[in-house]
This record gives structure tokens, C-alpha cells and sequence, in this order.
């Protein structure tokens, strides 16, 4: 994916300063830019200039989501993790979602994350994010003084032409202030939606080296909209009608009643989708007690396959006429795991319900796996 527009000291630039990455620190730093500007749509309000301390708040907030809620490795040598993991420990009821959070970090919080971490981009993001611009300026200065030259050069450029993307002024409260140029901030509003994307797959290409085993890692960038298990609930309830009183939970053995919850057997957080492969009914209270954790897999795979053969077998035995909602084409997509594979719905129809026993249990056993590794617990369950 390439940037529009032929503006050499812009684009070049900024391929490069993001094509420059060992850690995550560059990525989050130009996203907190484009929230910055609204530019992703997910700002509360537009600020130009941005108090410093603001931005590399920001920095924080979007790690949060991939890194807290989804679990995703940022790197071996990436320390941002470590920060948002500590303050999770410590603040265990915040939830940070986008800038609602950022008056948690303002100056005299004394969050020692933070400052750790603004420490971090003082040093590695804040004048180097620039540098692209400043290369032909910059030959032969020791990695030692690039820092301060610069900083030299910033200011020189902010009196001057302003051929930089940012400079750093002085606020009327005596901080110090994030200066997006006019000419930079025209090329990002005038190409919002492309550069949004832009960033998007980048830092997802980013992501996905690091997480090599991980699905829908584009997906996990942001908080996502609230999930709708509404298909899945009338499923389930439809089953019940055709088939009374033989739903089971499978991790309780006792009956599904009227009230009953969703479980995503693999986690939602590491699959990201409400497909019904992956759904069993539940009782609320286990439901609640399970959570993000993976169900021992030695005890409750079998089941777990079982109830979905029994299901779909029950709803061709019931002889009924499906819902619309639930017709022949919406379960066998419902039960397509990937593209290039048979639905397991086409599977079990045919009569092969050892290849759908394989099919499903070696996906579930793969997935498992891959979701541990990446941290998520498995669940005791309390008898």
C-alpha cells in the first residue's frame, strides 16, 4: 500500500521514519498525531498545537487495546508491554478507552509509567521521527549528539521554512507544545482516509511478524465496536424449541434454560468473531467465571464437537422449515472455518462426521495453543 500524492518532502520522509522501527514507539507516536487531528475519527476534540505530555499519553492509551485487551506482542525488546501491564496491575477498575483516559497521565498524577515511558520517547521518538527530513543535515553527527542537533535544526527550520512536519513551541502555561506544520497537517487532512489506512497496515504488518500465529490481528489495532451475538442467541433459543430439555451445558451438565449466555469456546479477544463454530450456550454464572480463559482442552473438546454435531444433526431430524435467520446459507457459512475449506455443515450432511470431527477438533487444538502461548489463562473451572 503506497501514500497518494507526489510530495517528495512529505511522503519520502515518511515512508522512511516508519520503515525505521525495532519497537512500537514510532507507530503510536504518529497515530497519537492523527488523533491529534481527528484524523481517525475517534477524537474528542482537535489539537494543534498538543501539549506534549498529552501525545505521549496518547502513545499509552493506543497501546492499551492491543497489548492489555488483546494480548499482543509488541517485540521481545519493545518496554511499552511492561508500562501497561503495571498500571493495569495498579489500576485494575480504569478501563482506557481512547482520550476519555488521557487526564489519568496529566502533569501531577505522578503516574511513574508514564514518566518512565515519556523518558523513552524523549530519547528515541521525538526529535528522531524527524530525521528523514533532516538526513542531509545530519552527516557524520554521532549518534550521541543527533538528539541535539537536532533539536538545532527544528528550531531553525520553525524561524525559517518549515519544511518539518512538527516543531515544538512553548504554551502560554509554560510546557511544552507539539507544533504540527500547516503544510503537514493540509497533507493528512486532504488524504485523511488513505493515511489512516495506511497506518493501519502498517502497524499491522508490524504486528503480525511478532505474532505470527495470531487471526485477525487488523481487527485488534483499536477498540471495536460492541460485539453482536444476536444471531447466535436466536440460534441457541431455536435449538431448544426443536429439541426441548436435550441442551446441556458442556461444562456443568446441566440444562440450558431460558436464560443462558454465549461462550466463545476460544476466546473472542484472540479469535474476534461471533461465527457459530465456536459458540456453545452456557449458564450465565459460567459464562462470567470463564471469561477470556481457555477451557482445558483434554476435558472439554470432545464435548464441545459433540454438542455441535448433536445440534445440527437435531435441526435436520426436526424436519422444520429453517428461519430465514438461520437458513441453509447463513450455517454454512456460520460453519466455514476458513475459505478453501468444506463447512463443516457440508461435512456432516454428506455423512462424514469424522471429517467434521477433525476438521473442527484440530482448528480448536491449533487455536488453543497459539492463544496460550500468547498468554491467555486457562480456566479452572470451580465444581
Amino acid at each position: 500500500m503506497e501514500l497518494p500524492g507526489i510530495e517528495e518532502r512529505i511522503v519520502a520522509p515518511l515512508v522512511t521514519t516508519l520503515g525505521r522501527v525495532t519497537n512500537s514507539y514510532k507507530f503510536l507516536f504518529f497515530k497519537g498525531i492523527l488523533d491529534s487531528l481527528n484524523i481517525t475519527g475517534r477524537s474528542l476534540t482537535i489539537r494543534n498545537p498538543i501539549p506534549l505530555w498529552e501525545l505521549y499519553a496518547m502513545v499509552f492509551v493506543n497501546a492499551w487495546y492491543p497489548v492489555s485487551r488483546f494480548r499482543l506482542s509488541l517485540g521481545a525488546a519493545d518496554p511499552i508491554p511492561a508500562y501497561v501491564h503495571k498500571f493495569a496491575e495498579r489500576h485494575k477498575d480504569v478501563k482506557i478507552v481512547a482520550q476519555e483516559a488521557i487526564p489519568l497521565f496529566a502533569p501531577g498524577t505522578g503516574e511513574p509509567d508514564l514518566l518512565s515511558l515519556s523518558e523513552q520517547l524523549d530519547k528515541y521518538v521525538k526529535y528522531r521521527f524527524v530525521r528523514p527530513w533532516l538526513d542531509a543535515s545530519l552527516k557524520g553527527v554521532p549518534d550521541s549528539q543527533i538528539n541535539k542537533r537536532i533539536a538545532a535544526l527544528l528550531a531553525e527550520d520553525y524561524a525559517g521554512p518549515q519544511l518539518c512536519p512538527y516543531h515544538f513551541i512553548e504554551g502560554d502555561d509554560g510546557s511544552e507544545y507539539l507544533k504540527i506544520a500547516p503544510h503537514f497537517e493540509q497533507y493528512l487532512r486532504q488524504n485523511a482516509a488513505v493515511i489512516y489506512d495506511w497506518w493501519r497496515w502498517k502497524f499491522a504488518n508490524f504486528l503480525s511478524a511478532r505474532n505470527p500465529y495470531t487471526p485477525n490481528i487488523l481487527s485488534k489495532l483499536e477498540p471495536l465496536v460492541e460485539r453482536d451475538l444476536n444471531l447466535a442467541r436466536f440460534f441457541w433459543s431455536y435449538v431448544r424449541s426443536v429439541a426441548p430439555g436435550t441442551l446441556k451445558c458442556i461444562y456443568t451438565g446441566e440444562p440450558i434454560g431460558d436464560t443462558f449466555s454465549i461462550d466463545h469456546f476460544i476466546p473472542w479477544s484472540f479469535v474476534l468473531h461471533d461465527r457459530l463454530w465456536n459458540l456453545v450456550p452456557t449458564a450465565p454464572t459460567t459464562n462470567s467465571s470463564k471469561s477470556d480463559g481457555l477451557a482445558p482442552l483434554e476435558s472439554f473438546r470432545e464435548p464441545f464437537i459433540n454438542m455441535q454435531i448433536d445440534t445440527l444433526v437435531a435441526l435436520t431430524h426436526a424436519g422444520t422449515h429453517l428461519p430465514d435467520r438461520i437458513n441453509q446459507d447463513v450455517l454454512r457459512a456460520e460453519y466455514t472455518i476458513t475459505d478453501g475449506q468444506p463447512s463443516l455443515l457440508t461435512l456432516l450432511r454428506g455423512g462424514r462426521s469424522d471429517d467434521f470431527r477433525a476438521l473442527l477438533g484440530n482448528t480448536l487444538e491449533s487455536l488453543w495453543i497459539n492463544a496460550r502461548n500468547q498468554g491467555f489463562p486457562v480456566w479452572s473451572r470451580v465444581a
